[in-house]
């Protein structure tokens, strides 16, 4: 286990930018905390300007964070114009990107199709968190061109994939139907137990956690092929006890949660030190194309990112079923990749 705490080895982060999706509660709030109190300047997403009010408010007993420290945006991950609006408004604010934290996720009771388009595991967690960071990508590269550079982009995944995946599950990454039905044959015994379990499908949520894993270990591919200097690292923050976990279980996984699980404070040490950590940028060898366990011990992605059928697949299918979707709403197109 790596000893890194984010109170005591967090670096000072005064002149760096960042953003943080899934802001409002939870680790997502945390981070956006942490990252503000050691100097940074946050722009931190939720659905809602309710829960953009609550998260304020909640941030008035910590002196340390100036008002101006904090600017909370609205952002759905299903509403590609969203996504675009979301992106102009940084843009039009600041001039670089240092940090962006893709930590707003969904987990849904069943199979749900967002907009006539996807199912919603799909749609938040995989097509949009993407879309977001093509959207901010002009603001990454300026930054990642200054001296001494640190730009990193953090997605938040989870072992979900290596627990409730069978080793043979098939997935349907290189087709466009995966978006829309990623889970056609699966035990329904084990399934419906899980669901039972958990009140939610922790199957399509595992496999939309898979397709953040792919995306997110191929924008790595891309940076350094094309010599980008920014770091696409994958984070696991463990078992936390968060508000998504009450709403998305069952009583006694609740009560397990409130007995055994992380608070919220501790699941932001992982992605807080894959955003920050000196040791990462010192050594990034280690850390790149790995699943960053708590706290940044690396560790092996799922087998899917490596099966270069299914990992291209999701890739092409996800980019070209973006720029359709992006033409037809008169939103400009995503970046060549």
């Amino acid at each position: 286990m790596c000893a890194w705490s984010s109170t005591t080895d967090m670096p000072s982060l005064r002149g760096k930018v960042a953003v943080v999706t899934g802001a409002s509660v939870g680790i997502g709030l945390q981070i956006v905390r942490q990252l503000a109190q050691h100097g940074a300047k946050v722009y931190a997403t939720t659905r809602s300007a309710k829960s953009a009010m609550k998260a304020r408010n909640s941030f008035l007993q910590y002196p340390d964070i100036a008002p101006e420290a904090v600017e909370w945006l609205q952002l759905d991950l299903t509403d590609l114009r969203s996504i675009t609006q979301l992106a102009e408004e940084v843009k039009k604010r600041v001039s670089s990107l240092d940090i962006l934290v893709s930590n707003a996720a969904t987990i849904t009771p069943s199979k749900e199709i967002v907009a006539d388009r996807w199912e919603k595991n799909m749609a938040v967690n995989v097509l949009g968190s993407f879309l977001l960071i093509d959207r901010l990508m002009p603001l990454l590269e300026t930054a990642s061109k200054r001296s001494g550079a640190d730009v990193r982009i953090v997605t938040i995944a989870s072992t979900a994939p290596k627990a409730f995946l069978p080793a043979n599950f098939q997935f349907q990454f290189d087709s466009a139907a995966g978006l829309v039905t990623p889970v056609t044959c699966y035990p329904l015994a084990w399934r419906y137990f899980l669901k039972f379990l958990f009140a939610s499908d922790m199957i399509l949520y595992s496999v939309s956690k898979a397709g953040a894993m792919v995306y997110a270990s191929k924008m790595q591919e891309l940076f350094d092929k094309y010599g980008l200097n920014i770091l696409s690292l994958i984070v696991h923050p463990g078992e936390v006890a968060t508000e998504g976990v009450a709403e998305a279980n069952n009583a006694f996984m609740r009560m397990m949660a409130r007995t055994s699980f992380m608070s919220s404070e501790q699941g932001a040490a992982s992605p807080l030190f894959a955003a920050t950590s000196d040791q990462i940028r010192a050594d990034p060898d280690q850390f790149k194309g790995k699943l960053l366990m708590p706290v940044g011990k690396p560790s092996s992605l799922h087998s899917v990112v490596n099966d270069r059928k299914q990992a291209q697949g999701l890739w092409d299918v996800m980019t070209k079923e973006l720029a359709r979707h992006l033409e037809a709403e008169g939103l400009a197109p995503m970046r060549k990749w």
